[in-house]
């Protein structure tokens, strides 16, 4: 219990230190007046592309439980993601995923071991798209051939297959029926299309946050060119979704600063943007996960509960 109390205080820590030294960059006072410059229709427009993201994310979880012969009926496995979503605001993205979904899916025959396996292959999958987004946005900002230096230095190849051999390993080695299927699966025909129906599912969540950035930048940043935002903003969406900070916080906002600024988007206009992403897709995040509560008077019970499940599982 108190190392998982150490942990929580010192990403809070991370977070909130990232976060200082972005608004002591860029002046709080700055970050606050372009704040208020941001119109409705770029407020509205990052609501809806983050609300679109939460339904893309679900259906995504739907499908890969699909692909390993797990059949739930979309409406258990949305809550499933919106109970990891909300978990996510108070804990490492990761761990937060797999404690909320598993408190949903225990009761279908979903392990913890089963929900981590499946949320591993998930952001494996969202590591590769995202870390391509990244590449991309880094070869467009920095474009003096260090990109091409670093992918000719690094052996890929042995990379991969010392780290596809080590998973094979670990699921060969569990035991369980999800694991088992889980391989069978692996070497099907479907395979490679299930494969890359999950990378297309991957590639549309990203890119409507990357929307949402490019978005709200051109609102206080009409001059600066769209690749460029939109590279900024794949550098600062792969930042946020490091295991560094709670929920992205600071991780976001800092990088923000500096991507944003290779363009020409002024250190304030950066964390304001940032902010805004935050507060909307965190708005977004308690606003459907309060419509999943129980309707009967037991929501506000039954989240306390959740809650203490996330706190005190074994998992976090």
């Amino acid at each position: 219990m108190r190392k998982k109390i150490v942990r929580t205080l010192a990403l809070l820590s991370i977070s909130l230190l990232f976060l200082t030294i972005g608004l002591w960059i860029a002046g709080v006072e700055k970050v606050l007046q372009d704040f208020g410059r941001f119109p409705a229709w770029a407020v509205i427009g990052v609501l809806v592309a983050s609300g679109l993201n939460l339904q893309v994310v679900s259906f995504r979880l739907w499908r890969l439980l699909a692909y390993f012969g797990v059949r739930l009926p979309f409406g258990l496995v949305y809550k499933a993601n919106l109970q990891g979503q909300f978990a996510s605001l108070f804990l490492v993205s990761l761990i937060g995923q797999v404690v909320g979904r598993y408190w949903v899916l225990r009761g279908h025959e979903m392990s913890s071991v089963a929900v981590t396996t499946l949320t591993l292959i998930e952001r494996v999958v969202m590591l590769l798209v995202g870390g391509g987004l990244c590449l991309f946005g880094m070869a467009r900002l920095l474009d003096d051939g260090s990109i091409s230096v670093f992918l000719d230095e690094t052996a890929f190849v042995p990379f991969f297959a010392t780290a596809f051999l080590g998973v094979a390993v670990s699921l060969w080695a569990g035991g369980s029926k999800f694991e088992k299927r889980l391989i069978t699966q692996m070497y099907s025909r479907k395979s490679m299309s299930n494969f890359l129906e999950t990378i297309v599912i991957t590639f549309l969540a990203y890119g409507l946050m990357l929307g949402a950035f490019v978005l709200a930048g051109k609102s206080l940043a009409p001059d600066v060119e769209f690749m460029d935002l939109l590279a900024a903003a794949a550098i600062t969406s792969f930042a946020a979704s490091m295991p560094i900070s709670i929920g992205g916080w600071g991780a976001r906002e800092l990088t923000a600063v500096f991507a944003f600024g290779q363009v020409g988007v002024p250190a304030s206009s950066a964390m304001a943007v940032s902010i805004l992403i935050g507060l909307c897709s965190t708005a977004v995040i308690l606003a459907f996960y309060s419509l999943a509560l129980d309707r009967k008077g037991r929501g506000v019970e039954e989240a306390a509960d959740r809650l203490k499940l996330i706190a005190f599982s074994p998992l976090v």
